[in-house]
């Protein structure tokens, strides 16, 4: 993603997002005639939903939309947008006009994974490997993309980081040996179970575990510097800059490939 700040779209439409996500306030359209689901710094605060780091969001959002597409996971296209009116900036991830729109109760999605391809079910996995590295604790049947592709069959794309990393204080301020139980967790049993397991199927979490470790700090930086200010909190940024130049993360790294593997048990 090259696009920074500098080059933010304008909003020239938008309309009250009537979802089941928490931070989700706002659906728009911007100024390439593209719609995103728009989340902002003040789009955190919710009565349903308390986090240590509200105002997060859009940060979050941005920091792993950028990590996950380094390392070659399935997201949605992703702007930064800006609003004259009130001159606050907001993460857009673009509304997929082939993705299936319907909310999913067990049953559907049971039916929809026995019948997926294989490549659906190793992202999948992949994608969990991921979720567990940036402490996102509300993977959940919903927030996945389902898109209908040529074949006639669903792909899906990982979006929704809002309750994750920066937003929780990651890495500083959480408990970076365990992973709570939460949505994530929960949903990943039965998931899981429904995919089974298969040697590609852990090889293909594996390999994304491998590219987080490659990443240099350098790249972090970056990622920071195209963001707006509006998002930085400089406290939390430095906390992991620090923290990805350190042995630790590649720790972490390491407690999430045990995981994996253990999985495969």
């Amino acid at each position: 993603m090259e696009q920074s700040s500098l080059f933010a779209l304008e909003i020239t439409d938008k309309a009250p997002a009537n979802t089941i996500t928490a931070h989700l306030k706002m659906f728009v359209i911007a100024d390439d005639g593209q719609e995103y689901a728009a989340k902002g710094i003040h789009d955190g605060y919710n009565e349903r939903v308390s986090v240590p780091h509200p105002n997060q969001i859009p940060a979050a959002e941005w920091l792993c939309s950028n990590l996950a597409e380094i390392c070659g996971l399935p997201i949605p296209n992703y702007k930064i947008l800006l609003d004259k009116n009130n001159g606050n900036y907001y993460f857009g991830s673009r509304i997929e006009l082939a993705c299936d729109k319907a909310i999913l109760d067990g049953v559907s999605w049971l039916n929809r994974i026995k019948n997926a391809s294989e490549q659906l079910k190793k992202q999948l996995w992949s994608i969990h490997a991921f979720d567990l590295f940036i402490y996102n604790m509300d993977r959940h049947i919903n927030n996945y993309l389902y898109v209908v592709n040529r074949s006639n069959s669903f792909d899906i794309q990982a979006f929704d980081f809002s309750l994750s990393s920066l937003v929780l204080g990651w890495p500083k301020e959480i408990d970076l040996s365990a992973f709570p139980n939460c949505n994530t967790s929960n949903s990943w049993s039965y998931i899981k179970k429904i995919t089974g397991i298969k040697d590609e199927y852990t090889t293909s979490a594996l390999k994304i575990l491998g590219k987080l470790k490659l990443i240099d700090v350098s790249k972090i930086d970056d990622i920071f510097s195209k963001m707006p200010s509006q998002w930085v909190n400089e406290e939390l940024k430095i906390n992991l800059i620090d923290w990805w130049q350190s042995p630790a993360r590649l720790s972490k790294i390491d407690l999430v490939i045990e995981e994996i593997k253990n999985e495969s048990i």
